[in-house]
């Protein structure tokens, strides 16, 4: 009856057992699972990375853009010492050749209109990209922070539960008296006292 009690107390440990070895595997595919992400991370800032060599790019264009406008300006300028040197000509060919400049000038300041609308759109574009890269490091960042902690969770609760185990297993290992030794044992214990 003794052994067949141990043997039924054996049997529900040993089935706990195996339901902990079945949490505990799950827990580790778990982690398995987390340091995968952590690793992925270095593809945002792959992309974070991009994205400020656009910015660059686009910053780059904005500056010639701006060179070009100031070329345009200094054109305008000479068109306009050309215009005052013209007006002093007499005859047929200052009306036709200040309809021209009109029209040239027309043009000019159409493409200067354009270009200066083209800055502010790069400006614009290159502020967006600004907050859209800030936005995403912020984020990398509490996604890090979240899968550290995370991480440190799970080992925390599986290093309790191992610490659990093997309390549990080293009460079993400990050798115990049969129940017919305890009573015999009790028994001459209080023969020895009397």
């Amino acid at each position: 009856m003794a052994e067949g009690v141990w043997n039924n107390i054996i049997g529900r440990f040993l089935g706990e057992l195996k339901e902990r070895d079945q949490l505990i595997g799950e827990m580790r595919s778990e982690l398995a699972d987390k340091e995968r992400q952590l690793k992925l991370l270095p593809d945002f800032q792959k992309e974070a990375e991009i994205r400020r060599q656009e910015a660059e790019a686009k910053e780059l264009e904005a500056i010639a853009l701006a060179k070009q406008i100031e070329a345009l300006k200094k054109l305008e300028q000479s068109r306009a010492l050309e215009t005052d040197r013209l007006s002093k000509l007499e005859g047929e060919i200052l009306p036709a050749l200040e309809r021209q400049l009109e029209i040239e000038r027309a043009e000019k300041e159409k493409e200067l209109l354009e270009a200066q609308y083209r800055v502010s759109e790069l400006e614009a574009t290159h502020r967006e990209i600004e907050a859209s890269k800030a936005r995403l490091e912020e984020s990398l960042q509490r996604e890090i922070e979240r899968l550290r902690l995370e991480k440190e969770e799970q080992t925390k609760i599986i290093q309790v539960q191992f610490e659990t185990l093997n309390q549990k297993l080293e009460k079993l290992e400990q050798p115990k008296l049969p129940w017919y030794r305890k009573l015999f044992g009790a028994a001459v214990t209080g023969q020895k006292n009397s």
